[in-house]
């Protein structure tokens, strides 16, 4: 395990950041499969991923288990989901449950998506 798998945010650099992600999804899962890629940010807006080899027709280049993917049922059964259902808040938008439970995760250091929520864009 890096020393900075732990670090707080703040403190890491981006490709820090990028291989907590990597380490933390290997680390968690049994069938990740991450082949010939790498993280890039070209600005503080725009990152992308770029393959580091050419990659052959029909290959698996990217496999991330259900285990590790927010889903709008994830996000509306946790405990801030179902808070906002007891309220009556009409919530119609899939992507408005995401962003709830991302708030809800963000500052939560033991949270299972800490280091995914960490590479996500500021803005």
């Amino acid at each position: 395990m890096q020393s900075s798998y732990l670090s707080k945010p703040s403190q890491l650099t981006t490709d820090d950041k990028y291989n907590n992600l990597l380490q933390w999804l290997h680390t968690n899962t049994t069938n990740t499969s991450i082949n010939n890629i790498e993280f890039r940010n070209h600005d503080n807006e725009y990152r992308a991923i770029h393959t580091s080899t050419t990659i052959p027709a029909n290959s698996n280049i990217l496999s991330i288990p259900f285990s590790h993917i927010i889903t709008f049922q994830l996000a509306q059964e946790s405990t801030l989901g179902q808070a906002i259902k007891q309220s009556n808040i009409k919530i119609t938008n899939s992507h408005t449950w995401i962003a709830c439970y991302l708030l809800q995760e963000m500052n939560n250091i033991n949270s299972h998506w800490y280091h995914y929520i960490h590479i996500l864009p500021k803005t």
